[in-house]
């Protein structure tokens, strides 16, 4: 989505930070309509993905990338991507603007690491993504294992695949004011079709 130089720098993005539990309907519905429109996102990239493996012939170059691509499951996950994202709202109690650095994050480990999105490797890749999200914009931070609860693997893989993905983006968390609008209006237009 994004050709964003890895030289970012800092945007605790704009939001609104709050320890109440009680959050309001419309945040949910924000929410839900983020994880919507990143399921959709995502969705679409890894049909593309698809499709292009499909139509091209394989170079070794792309089976040595799969070959280390430690996000890679075993098998495809039964839950939908927007069905994941939502586990995670609930869980988390997340804000919308980390779901959006979310995005970003995994945007930039992909272009870094010339990762390409698909149906084995994304739902690891977005609790990472989440969780790492969640330490830079949150304040309300929780251990790992409960990450790796909510996401479904194990504690140890989870430390694995955090530090893999620390290292798959250069350990760059910044995000610069004007790229998360950018990801923010993105998905905000994609909400009001």
């Amino acid at each position: 989505m994004s050709n964003q130089s890895s030289a970012s720098t800092t945007c605790n993005s704009p939001n609104t930070r709050t320890n109440n539990k009680l959050k309001s309907k419309e945040s949910k519905e924000s929410k839900e309509m983020a994880a919507q429109a990143i399921s959709y996102i995502l969705n679409e990239i890894i049909n593309d993905n698809e499709s292009t493996s499909i139509k091209k012939a394989v170079s070794k170059e792309v089976l040595v990338r799969e070959n280390e691509d430690i996000f890679k499951g075993n098998k495809i996950p039964v839950i939908s991507i927007e069905n994941f994202l939502k586990r995670i709202i609930k869980y988390t109690s997340l804000e919308e603007s980390t779901l959006i650095m979310s995005l970003i994050y995994i945007d930039r480990y992909c272009e870094l690491t010339s990762l390409r999105l698909n149906k084995l490797n994304i739902h690891r890749l977005i609790i990472i993504a989440i969780q790492m999200a969640i330490k830079i914009n949150e304040d309300d931070i929780y251990a790992n294992s409960f990450y790796a609860k909510v996401g479904g693997i194990t504690v140890e893989e989870f430390n694995f695949l955090e530090l893999g993905f620390t290292k798959g983006i250069e350990y760059n968390f910044f995000v610069k004011e004007d790229i998360y609008e950018k990801y923010q209006a993105y998905l905000d237009k994609f909400n009001d079709l």
